[in-house]
């Protein structure tokens, strides 16, 4: 089949933007014909897509819509006359951005849009289980869970560590995502906090938050409050753009992936981390106890004593650890491409044949 893709926009180290690329690999090699098309692609990514308004409905038998904020191509999208499949990746409640920031209105003009446009299309794949339920609720048909991101090949590549900070192989945590304020990374701050009161200075692991800061005045404030807990030599910030090299070095060096995010839409580095064998420990909210499994522990509080306390369990219980790298590779079978590109097919040839 002709199964093209439109997303308003495709951006380099972006989930989403990955999981079209990844989408696209997946289609061709099924032997379907397929093009992204969009409204605004990165410098890097142009010549791997076509403009939005070249695409012709009659040469192309399904699109794909991804989903994931507000965008002004509502209109074109209506007026387009084929087949249409929302691919929908999440939308953060915009509750969780202050007032005007420019993510809340976007944020809510997206909700807006998932919510209105469901009589236009002939069916949805939600990313996570998650995900589903937004679909389901608003009335979208054919709607099913496939997970459209889990590109494995980035991860094969040769480790690297970084330069801009300096860490021990097996004697750091990692906190991987952006720095914004509904990731809660000073949950995790003050966690440290605790736990160095517990171990002692020489025992305690460092701390590295990796990953942009879309909140810069967040970043200045958890800055602040590492230096207000003295914890300027534990907790280390890395505000380097992460290569592919970098973030292979994080998870295969590190000794679990720690998360106190309020919402999570699918969490991708969870099944990056169950690549590398590598335990998670996290909030249980929203989509993360669908993505991780068995493969960490989840926590029903953000409370950092409570972190603090796992965390200790977790250093000294080696047969704990050995459990969750066991379970962290059981975990990574489902998202296996040969399951996922079946369950895509399967899934583009009923569509297909219900009309």
């Amino acid at each position: 089949m002709r199964v093209h893709q439109f997303t308003a926009a495709l951006a380099t180290a972006d989930g989403v933007g990955s999981g079209v690329l990844f989408t696209r690999r997946l289609l061709r090699k099924l032997g379907h014909q397929s093009d992204i098309y969009v409204a605004d692609a990165d410098p890097a990514l142009r010549s791997e897509v076509k403009n939005y308004q070249t695409l012709d409905a009659a040469a192309c038998d399904i699109l794909l819509v991804h989903h994931s904020g507000g965008h002004q191509y509502g209109d074109w999208l209506e007026a387009y006359s084929g087949m249409k499949v929302m691919v929908y990746h999440n939308i953060t409640p915009p509750e969780m951005f202050e007032d005007f920031a420019p993510e809340k209105t976007m944020t809510e003009l997206g909700i807006d849009q998932l919510n209105n446009w469901s009589n236009a299309y002939d069916g949805a794949i939600a990313v996570s289980d998650y995900n589903l339920r937004d679909l389901t609720s608003n009335g979208y048909q054919n709607a099913i869970t496939i997970p459209l991101l889990v590109d494995f090949t980035r991860l094969e590549g040769n480790p690297t560590p970084p330069a801009d900070i300096q860490l021990t192989a097996g004697n750091f945590f990692l906190v991987l995502g952006r720095i914004c304020e509904n990731k809660r990374q000073h949950l995790l701050i003050e966690a440290i906090h605790h736990l160095k009161t517990l171990l002692g200075k020489q025992e305690c692991p460092k701390l590295a938050i990796v990953g942009g800061a879309t909140s810069p005045h967040y970043l200045q404030d958890l800055q602040k409050y590492a230096a207000y807990l003295e914890l300027d030599d534990t907790v280390l910030f890395s505000r380097a753009k992460c290569s592919d090299e970098n973030l292979l070095w994080y998870y295969q060096n590190s000794l679990a992936l720690l998360s106190a995010s309020a919402h999570e839409g699918f969490g991708m580095p969870f099944i990056e981390a169950c690549y590398f064998g590598l335990p998670s420990i996290a909030t249980a909210t929203t989509a993360i106890p669908s993505t991780l499994g068995e493969s960490g522990i989840q926590l029903s509080t953000a409370d950092p004593l409570v972190f603090a306390a796992v965390l200790r369990r977790f250093l000294r219980d080696s047969q704990l650890q050995n459990t969750l790298r066991s379970a962290a590779l059981a975990n990574l079978q489902r998202f296996q491409t040969k399951q996922v590109a079946k369950a895509l097919n399967d899934y583009l040839y009923r569509l297909s044949k219900s009309k």
